[in-house]
């Protein structure tokens, strides 16, 4: 069975250990995984809003990109992204 997963730092080694739970002859495997290096910052996007209105106390940004538009409602904690049809 799996046992636990650590995060460890960028350049480590893997690890696996293994720990025994003999009065349920359960055997778990307890794992390190090295983190990545941190990447380059990307470019900047070509992003650009073009309205913003509060309908029915819904915050809506309306914004395009490409020519497609995009329409992202604020509800409460949670962003929602409409695609424009």
């Amino acid at each position: 069975m799996v046992g636990n997963t650590t995060t460890l730092e960028p350049g480590s080694d893997a690890t696996v250990s293994i720990q025994e739970d003999e009065e349920n002859d359960l055997v778990y495997y307890n794992f390190g995984i090295p983190r990545g290096d941190k990447g380059d910052k990307g470019d900047r996007g070509d992003t650009n809003f073009t309205t913003f209105d509060v309908i029915d106390g819904k915050l809506i940004a309306y914004y395009s990109q490409e020519n497609r538009g995009y329409e992202f409602q604020l509800n409460g904690n949670k962003l929602e992204v409409v695609l424009d049809e």
